[in-house]
């Protein structure tokens, strides 16, 4: 029908043209499944073909461009786990420069950031989510994701976002110290 194929909490909208080639595989996984007797070699090939089709279908991450291809090892590890706090000088021994060399590499690579605050804005982009989903406090937010405290987590967030964490559970009130303690 067009709709969107939902893969994990992520929903990639593809026209009904690119979902076309997906959709006779899904149907020919559900038949072979249904069967009484199934044949799991078939099932689990036409299984495969679908998976491959899906992926085939994600959209591609941006390389890192050549010039910056030496960064790549710390840029991952950020990526990666971006609640470690390895420090810069770790970073840039991942990559084999010097620490100076590196801090000036990455910010040209990121278009200004260091790479505690690139670090720091993939942390406060998962918080967002985590935020929304209405299950977490904030401290506990501020705990897994790897900031040092509560009023940490809530400066690097302000310092992205302009405002202080809120919940989306409609209030819009920010959370009380004795919510995140709980």
């Amino acid at each position: 029908t067009g709709a969107d194929i939902a893969l994990t909490d992520r929903y990639l909208g593809w026209a009904p043209a690119q979902a076309e080639s997906c959709i006779p595989l899904f149907r020919r996984v559900l038949n072979d499944y249904m069967r009484p007797n199934v044949n799991r070699l078939r099932l689990k090939t036409d299984l495969l073909l679908l998976i491959d089709e899906l992926i085939r279908h994600l959209p591609k991450s941006d390389p890192i461009p050549e010039e910056f291809r030496f960064l790549q090892p710390a840029i991952q590890h950020i990526e990666r786990d971006p609640c470690d706090n390895l420090p810069v000088a770790a970073l840039a021994k991942l990559c084999f420069i010097s620490e100076s060399y590196f801090r000036a590499s990455f910010r040209k690579y990121s278009g200004g950031l260091s790479a505690t605050e690139y670090r720091n804005k993939l942390r406060i982009a998962k918080a967002q989510e985590l935020l929304d989903s209405s299950l977490w406090t904030t401290a506990l937010i501020a705990e897994k994701l790897g900031f040092y405290d509560v009023s940490h987590f809530y400066r690097v967030y302000k310092k992205f976002n302009g405002t202080l964490p809120k919940k989306s559970d409609g209030s819009g009130d920010m959370p009380t110290e004795t919510e995140d303690l709980q």
